[in-house]
């Protein structure tokens, strides 16, 4: 326990501590790893700086009484204002025995020579923008605490303090003069003692996650075990080892070697402002170059599509005219009586009587019993069957846009699969990834289905390589063809028997199949081929036991009518509303129309969410659109979840960064 020489413990003191201890540290349901120590003061100082928090501009009891006059806060502070801070209170301090064991033997590791305050491995206490930093640099012999800083910091770990009303502690400090203090007038306490007893003064919360938790800066931590990694996410410059002291005017030093991290606020903010203007400046070069080689390739496609216009229009001239000529000599010698009929022509004139023989048989041959009512009740239905059968506008050009890929390379075909060979790939991995992960680590051995997966089955080709090696993913499309291209057969193949591929019409999934025959239904960038993409949302939800999936891009590059999520009168009745938001015009109109979907009687939907994928990070993309006065474009992903999810599964849709939708 520390006790500085001109500290008074209150009589309540011990009981207050002995309980405390029994509650927080010997008790195993109330335990926290994460605490090194017990403060009996009253905390008056914040040791983080910011531009906006300056050192001295605020205590810890300023934020606390704002968190206690907020009614979100109100159930966070117990009467005693029970909360934890990384800063050590040295006037009045219980430590743990584990937590200063360790503490030591990183003093050690180190090499620290505790008289001199110093390593002999050149290692410093610095944690940037602590004022710690310029106490230790002025003064190494006197600042232990800096050191201790350093080392909670790294470890994540915080100290339990109690904030009494009326600025009470269980121990005050008289501020004598002292080795710490020097010589100085005397002063009179600042703080009283808690009154009442020490049972009185206990008040715990039921749960220790209830009680707030705030770092260096006494900025509120939602989940302090995230204080863990916050050393190992930060830059070695911040964290590394510096040569020793340095004094706070010496940053051109510092500067020179890039170590930051004994830094205050007002060296660190202009050295990083101008570390970010390099980087956009490096950014810009490079979108710069590659609007240039874009630009010249266009220029040289151009130039070669019109060469091969015009040698295509030669060879179509050069061809009527030798028809032409053929035209004419044969015209000329049947004109003289010289034109012999060829053998090809005798055996058509010969294959034509004998037709014509045939026709005039089958005429004299009786017709057969007729036909009666039902056989011509039935003929007519399977014509209506016919017509209903027949796909529509959109559905007609995916039949097309899918025969014609047979012309296309097999490298363009591979670079479906392969996300190091093509940025949108690796975007759509990205987007599968985030949407995917919690269904395939939740469900491992189920059964998957991605509908309309004409990129050649890679959809469904990268779900099979993550997921357990004993679940089925069948990838689907209007045309078995496309699975069967140069490039795309081998990548299928290697996956298989877990990946298999299927012909189906996504307007008409059920039947063929059967209701609930798959866990999980994808569907990713499928509605613009779609004629009625409600319908087929319908039918997903009837084939899927667990979830319907939806990623599908909203993008104001695409005309408003032809990308329709739903009806056209809708879009029109929301056209004024365009150009409102930072994204693609049809974001919320669809977001909309899938939760009223998801509201219908029987869809069997009991938890919906949305989540939006800006595509902000492709700098050259996003440098072409505003070049033609576009707004950037996103892509909205929606989870349909028929089965509730677990607790954990949805604590992990929300961190990656879905937003659940009130179905109420």
């Amino acid at each position: 326990m520390f006790l500085e020489e001109d500290v008074e413990l209150s009589p309540a003191y011990f009981t207050w501590l002995r309980r405390t201890v029994e509650r927080v540290y010997l008790d195993p349901a109330q335990f926290d790893a994460g605490l090194y120590g017990i403060s009996l003061q009253r905390q008056e100082t914040i040791v983080g700086e910011s531009i906006v928090h300056r050192f001295g501009s605020r205590t810890p009891g300023d934020v606390l009484a704002r968190m206690g006059a907020d009614p979100s806060f109100n159930n966070t502070l117990s009467a005693q204002g029970l909360y934890k801070y990384q800063l050590l209170g040295t006037s009045g301090a219980l430590m743990f025995p584990a937590p200063w064991r360790a503490f030591l033997a990183w003093l050690a590791e180190r090499r620290v020579d505790t008289i001199q305050g110093t390593s002999s491995l050149s290692h410093t206490p610095c944690v940037p923008t602590l004022v710690l930093n310029r106490l230790w640099q002025r003064a190494p012999h006197k600042s232990w605490t800096a050191w201790f800083a350093r080392f909670v910091y790294e470890k994540g770990w915080y100290a339990l303090y109690a904030h009494f009303p009326n600025e009470a502690a269980l121990a005050i400090n008289h501020r004598e003069s002292g080795p710490v203090r020097g010589v100085q007038p005397m002063l009179l306490p600042k703080n009283a003692f808690a009154s009442g007893s020490g049972k009185q003064l206990l008040t715990f919360p039921s749960s220790p996650r209830a009680i707030p938790t705030f770092d260096f800066h006494f900025r509120l931590v939602s989940e302090p075990s995230t204080l863990v990694f916050r050393s190992s996410l930060a830059a070695e410059r911040f964290m590394g080892v510096q040569s020793g002291p340095v004094e706070a005017e010496d940053v051109g030093a510092m500067e020179k070697s890039g170590d930051l991290q004994c830094w205050m606020v007002d060296q660190l903010a202009p050295q990083l402002r101008r570390e970010a203007e390099i980087r956009r400046a490096r950014a810009e070069a490079v979108v710069r170059e590659q609007q240039e080689i874009a630009q010249a390739a266009a220029e040289a496609a151009a130039k070669a599509a019109e060469a091969a216009r015009m040698a295509d229009l030669a060879a179509k001239r050069k061809a009527r005219l030798a028809a032409a000529a053929a035209a004419r000599q044969a015209q000329q010698q049947a004109a003289n009586g010289t034109l012999p009929l060829s053998g090809s022509d005798a055996a058509g004139t010969t294959a034509a009587a004998d037709t014509a023989a045939a026709k005039s048989k089958d005429k004299s041959k009786p017709t057969g019993k007729p036909k009666d009512d039902k056989s011509k009740a039935a003929d007519k239905s399977k014509d209506k069957d016919k017509k209903k059968a027949k796909p529509g506008p959109r559905a007609s050009a995916r039949l097309k846009e899918l025969a014609s890929f047979s012309k296309l390379p097999a490298g363009e075909i591979t670079a479906a699969f392969d996300a190091s060979a093509s940025a949108a790939t690796a975007r759509l991995h990205r987007f599968l990834s985030v949407s995917l992960a919690p269904l395939w680590l939740g469900y491992p051995k189920s059964k998957w289905l991605t509908l309309d997966d004409g990129r050649f089955g890679a959809v469904a080709h990268f779900i099979a390589g993550q997921v357990d090696k004993e679940a089925k993913v069948t990838a689907s499309a209007a045309s078995q063809a496309v699975f069967a291209l140069p490039g795309a057969t081998d990548k299928l193949a290697a996956l298989a028997p877990a990946l298999s591929t299927r012909a189906l019409d996504p307007a008409a999934l059920v039947p063929p199949l059967k209701p609930n025959e798959f866990d999980f239904v994808v569907s990713a960038t499928s509605f613009g081929h779609a004629d009625h993409p409600d319908q087929q949302v319908r039918q997903m939800l009837k084939l899927a036991k667990k979830a319907v999936i939806l990623i599908e891009p909203h993008d104001t590059k695409i005309d408003a009518e032809k990308a329709a999520l739903f009806s056209v009168a809708l879009q029109k009745a929301l056209a004024p509303l365009a150009g409102t938001t930072g994204v693609g015009s049809g974001v919320r109109s669809d977001a909309g129309e899938l939760t009223a979907l998801a509201k219908e009687s029987g869809s069997g939907v009991t938890t919906l969410l949305f989540r939006v994928f800006a595509e902000e990070d492709d700098v050259a993309q996003a440098e072409k659109d505003a070049a033609a006065g576009l707004r950037p474009s996103a892509v909205l992903a929606t989870v349909m979840l028929k089965k509730a999810p677990t607790p954990h599964q949805l604590a992990r849709f929300v961190k990656a960064g879905f937003i659940p939708a009130n179905l109420e």
